[in-house]
């Protein structure tokens, strides 16, 4: 889809559903929370990774980056992501 939110609700789905391809639904997800320049995009993408829990430890590196994000609540997010993976 076109729209960036139609792709992090689609990765998200997929992601949850665990029916479809999970490494292009993460790829998805990490771009859009690292490149979209709209910040609730953003901040929807890190909250998707939040979502799918331990499926987000293969772009933990990725979630560490968008922690500088300077959107307030993707920080808040991927914060939360890190503490609760990288314990």
């Amino acid at each position: 889809d076109a729209a960036d939110y139609a792709r992090v609700a689609s990765a998200r789905a997929i992601l949850l559903s665990e029916q479809g391809p999970a490494d292009k639904a993460l790829a998805v997800l990490v771009r859009q929370m690292q490149q979209s320049k709209n910040e609730v995009v953003r901040h929807y993408a890190a909250c998707a990774l939040e979502d799918i829990g331990e499926k987000a430890r293969g772009v933990l590196d990725a979630v560490k980056k968008a922690q500088s994000d300077k959107y307030e609540y993707v920080k808040r997010v991927t914060n939360r992501i890190v503490a609760k993976l990288d314990a």
